[in-house]
């Protein structure tokens, strides 16, 4: 091969064609350029933002930012505004430059986007000691607005109030950014709303649920919008009218709880910034990061469980303690990993036994190997009690898809039942009713939503009733959730094998403020070999009416008190009595040694070697005599 030569090169330059040639490729790559820039550049946003005069003077000053800031908060080198905000960074006119831009939008009780001027959501900087309501908009004496259901982040379609992936593949799944991660989130439950969005009707194979069908949603894994599909299947099944607009304003609330990109990762702080993001995704995030009660695991989800991780004013009532793992600084995740399907795959099933191996083993060892860790280590739940579908307002129009739901309070002892693969798992059990029904549904017995294991979680459609004053017919079902927190102290032994018959008692106290003020109520869970039974539903306060709303719409369960029974075995297996002696006797003289190794060890330097393997010695043995003390 022949190699051109400096004289060659010259040469080629001294005839006029090829030298026009290049110069023009030239000026059309610096035009390209240009073109690209003055669409894609932040110029325009940082003539505003980046000036803290002009910010000041125009009534903004907590939205002075510098790109600087901007790549140190969000921990993206080269990260520019409109890459997440989209918008025109070029334009030095406000208006301009805002047109299609994303931002926080704040909903108000009838799940509409409402201006955030005015709302007293000045920052989105966490104020308040009160971590549920951290980055909610605030009243002059700091408490939060009433008139605001929750925040949402931007990648949300506006209509539909649901996580949009087409937004998110134009900010985070951007060439150069996180398109993988984006793409494998799509495909994920989380992701796709699969769960709920698989929920068609009221009747549907997964069962009537706590949390409604999929009223107008689209199916699972599609993008953001509405359908009909749906809504015809829960039309069929309704006896009064129920309009395509009764099925997306109900459909708007429901979409708001089911999590994007920025819920999990967005994470502004004092000391990160406005802009923070983290990959270790904290537990506050996952339970609404601040943003009310609304949405992700603060929302109905976790209301349905009661199983609150994080307690506190987190939990309902707010004065459940913590999980012991909050208290080891563990964050959801730690315990819930991504799956196969990557980013978002998150995993319900968790292996106990990875950081608790010596107790792991010693359960599997002996005749507990069928009880689920924590069957023992949860012994009360709040959140929903009861739940009455029915007629009410909704986005200021009249529905029959109202949710009466916050029949807050206290179930306990959880319930041990057989889970799909035969494991003695914590469940709470309590009562649903869907009004105005059209149809016939039999009682079903206990089924699994979903029968391949993906869930733990069941449902026993009791009947369909006519006892209703009016409203037609209901539909009455029991909930049953599987429970995975708050882990704490282990239930004493005699709390399962005193009897094979397993009581709980639910009580709870009505705070809608639909129908009537509060009021209080409990009802008694029996289990045992004939079957399962919620008997005693009761006022402990009487009802006072409020507004136009019928008792049977929000409390359909006063006409329906003694139907709740279920055939089959949910009793406690009984012990052998003369093995569960020795058990016992095993674990007090167990105890007897500990307590005596504890006291060898108070007397040690605690920086000595002696100290560290004794320590090490009990923390095994302590394992091993409360999980098998005939290990």
């Amino acid at each position: 091969m022949k190699k051109l030569s400096i004289g060659r090169l010259s040469e080629l330059f001294s005839r006029p064609l090829p030298v026009v040639l290049i110069f023009a490729q030239f000026i059309v790559l610096v035009l390209f350029a240009s073109a690209y820039h003055a669409r894609n550049g932040d110029s325009g946003c940082l003539y505003c933002h980046a000036d803290k005069a002009r910010m000041a003077a125009a009534g903004y000053p907590q939205y002075y930012m510098t790109a600087q800031q901007v790549e140190k908060e969000t921990k993206m080198p080269g990260a520019g505004c409109t890459d997440c905000h989209l918008g025109d960074g070029a334009s030095h006119d406000r208006k301009e430059a805002h047109k299609g831009m994303l931002k926080a939008l704040v909903i108000d009780n009838n799940a509409h986007i409402i201006p955030r001027k005015g709302t007293g959501l000045r920052s989105l900087i966490p104020t308040g000691s009160n971590r549920m309501y951290a980055l909610f908009p605030k009243t002059p004496d700091g408490q939060p607005d009433a008139d605001v259901f929750t925040v949402l982040w931007h990648d949300r379609d506006k209509k539909t109030l649901g996580f949009d992936p087409k937004i998110a593949e134009e900010t985070c799944g951007r060439r150069g950014c996180h398109p993988l991660e984006v793409k494998q989130f799509r495909g994920t439950i989380m992701g796709g709303n699969v769960r709920q969005r698989s929920t068609h009707h009221w009747t549907d194979i997964h069962g009537p649920n706590n949390c409604g069908p999929s009223f107008a949603d689209m199916p699972p894994g599609a993008g953001a919008g509405y359908s009909r599909a749906n809504y015809n299947l829960v039309k069929a099944e309704t006896s009064c009218p129920a309009s395509f607009e009764n099925a997306t304003d109900r459909q708007r609330f429901c979409n708001v709880c089911h999590a994007g990109c920025t819920d999990c990762h967005y994470y502004p702080t004092a000391k990160g910034g406005v802009h923070n993001f983290t990959k270790h995704v904290p537990a506050v995030n996952c339970t609404g990061g601040g943003r009310g009660t609304g949405m992700c695991h603060s929302g109905s989800q976790e209301r349905r469980r009661g199983d609150s991780y994080l307690g506190a004013e987190f939990s309902q009532p707010p004065d459940f303690p913590p999980d012991a793992h909050v208290k080891s600084g563990m964050q959801c995740i730690d315990c819930h990993e991504n799956g196969g399907k990557g980013m978002g795959d998150i995993s319900r099933k968790v292996d106990c036994g990875g950081c608790h191996y010596t107790a792991w083993k010693a359960n599997l060892e002996g005749p507990h190997k069928n009880l689920s860790c924590q069957a023992c280590h949860i012994s009360r739940l709040g959140g929903y009690q009861m739940t009455v579908w029915g007629k009410g307002i909704i986005a200021g129009k009249e529905s029959p898809f109202m949710k009466y739901s916050l029949y807050y309070g206290v179930f306990s002892p959880p319930l041990l039942i057989k889970d799909v693969t035969g494991v003695y798992t914590p469940y709470k059990v309590w009562p649903n009713i869907a009004t105005n029904f059209r149809g016939n549904a039999p009682p079903s017995g206990l089924r699994w939503r979903w029968p391949g294991g993906e869930t733990q979680d069941a449902y026993a459609i009791i009947g369909v009733y006519s006892s209703l004053p009016a409203a037609n017919k209901a539909l009455a079902w029991m909930q049953f959730e599987a429970v995975g927190h708050g882990i704490g102290k282990a239930r004493p032994c005699g709390s399962c094998h005193a009897s094979t018959t397993q009581r709980a008692t639910a009580s709870w106290e009505y705070l809608e403020y639909a129908g009537s003020l509060p009021f209080t109520g409990a009802q008694e869970i029996t289990g045992d070999k004939n079957g399962l039974r919620i008997s005693g539903i009761r006022e402990m306060s009487k009802p006072r009416p409020l507004g136009d709303v019928n008792p049977w719409d929000y409390a359909a369960w006063m006409y329906l008190k003694n139907i709740w029974s279920l055939p089959g075995d949910f009793s406690i297996p009984r012990p052998d009595r003369e093995k569960y002696r020795k058990y016992l006797d095993n674990l007090r003289n167990g105890e007897k040694g500990l307590k005596a190794a504890e006291t060898r060890l108070s007397r040690l330097d605690r920086k000595s070697t002696a100290y560290y393997e004794l320590a090490a010695k009990i923390k095994r043995f302590k394992e091993r005599i409360y999980h098998n003390p005939g290990y």
